[in-house]
């Protein structure tokens, strides 16, 4: 968790810079910045479905084996 955080923070810098220099290069078309990263983040989330399912199977069988 901590490992998650702290590459988390680094990262968001890198983040801020490459947004800065998306904006100043698409100044007249800010909306084509907005969209990509909407179908980043949505690419992304479809990739995490099935990571996320295993985890929640995972959690289940750990709390069986709990009680």
């Amino acid at each position: 968790m901590a490992y998650t955080s702290a590459i988390t923070l680094c990262a968001q810098p890198i983040g801020q810079i490459i947004y800065g220099f998306l904006f100043d290069q698409f100044r007249n078309a800010i909306y084509l910045c907005l969209i990509s990263t909407g179908l980043i983040v949505y690419v992304v989330g479809l990739s995490a479905i099935g990571f996320f399912r295993d985890m929640e199977k995972e959690q289940v069988i750990f709390e069986m084996d709990k009680q």
